[in-house]
């Protein structure tokens, strides 16, 4: 995300949004490409997370992401063991693995992330 995609995006959805007679709150964490240099919206408003949240609000970032790539990292070791190259992995191959490294997250995990998040303890 570029702030020049970003904030293309946020005028037409202001724009909706005016269209549609509604007004919303969006919420963002703080990347630099969510930082506008004009931020007033008729029918928007922008609210920005603190600074090193994210791993407290979003399970994800808790620990379900590493996990992914853990199991993924392993996968690809045991097709370089079986005497693949990497050079031979297709982009099909490495949407196969990324589905079967989420296969392997356990239920725990997921579980165990969303209770370390604050929000729902």
């Amino acid at each position: 995300m570029t702030k020049a995609i970003f904030s293309d995006w946020i005028r037409n959805l202001n724009v909706a949004m005016m269209m549609c007679n509604r007004k919303v709150l969006l919420l963002f964490y703080n990347f630099s490409g969510h930082i506008l240099d004009d931020q007033n919206f008729s029918n928007i408003e922008l609210l920005f997370l603190p600074p090193n949240t994210t791993s407290k609000s979003q399970p994800l970032d808790a620990g379900i992401i590493n996990c992914v790539k853990q199991n993924y990292s392993k996968l690809v070791v045991k097709m370089l063991d079986v005497g693949k190259n990497l050079n031979e992995i297709t982009l099909a191959n490495g949407i196969e693995l990324l589905c079967q490294s989420w296969g392997q997250v356990k239920d725990t995990t997921v579980i165990n992330c969303f209770k370390t998040c604050e929000k729902f303890e």
